[in-house]
């Protein structure tokens, strides 16, 4: 998601064009006389390789990343709270207000302290359940109302 996906594949490609560009670096140097026109040439090569790969890749990342999230606007917001927070109620990543409130709703009735009034531990283990559920549903609901997911 966001900026974070984006950086792994410009990682990616500038790791494949770089060992690329090593190993042709590597036979140039390893002649008694290295042609340092080839060198040049080969730096140039991939460079220009690298250019045009990472400008495709970018581009495939920016549709697939508007086709799911629908707002430019978060792409550039790349909020891993909001992420966790959906993770933490079980639903997919810019899901309707309306599945996240049924979801989180669920999810209290299953852990709701009270129902576990009997077990001072668990009793406790559910509170901090809830009071993170409840802070995991208003980090998403923030974040809807301020046009970022």
């Amino acid at each position: 998601m966001g900026l974070s996906s984006l950086g792994k594949l410009f990682f990616e490609t500038a790791k494949q064009h770089g060992k690329a560009f090593w190993q042709d670096l590597n036979k140039d140097v390893q002649k008694e006389t290295p042609s340092w026109d080839k060198v040049r040439s080969d730096i140039n090569h991939h460079g220009h390789q690298f250019k045009q790969d990472f400008a495709y890749e970018f581009q495939r990342w920016l549709e697939k990343e508007l086709r799911q999230n629908r707002n430019l606007r978060s792409l550039w917001n790349d909020n891993t709270e909001v992420e966790a927070a959906y993770r933490l109620l079980g639903v997919s990543y810019g899901a309707d207000m309306e599945t996240v409130k049924q979801r989180w709703r669920d999810l209290l009735k299953e852990t709701h302290p009270d129902r576990f009034m009997s077990n001072p531990t668990a009793y406790a283990k559910a509170t901090e359940k809830t009071q993170r559920l409840t802070a995991a549903y208003h980090c998403i609901s923030k974040a809807k109302e301020e046009g970022f997911v």
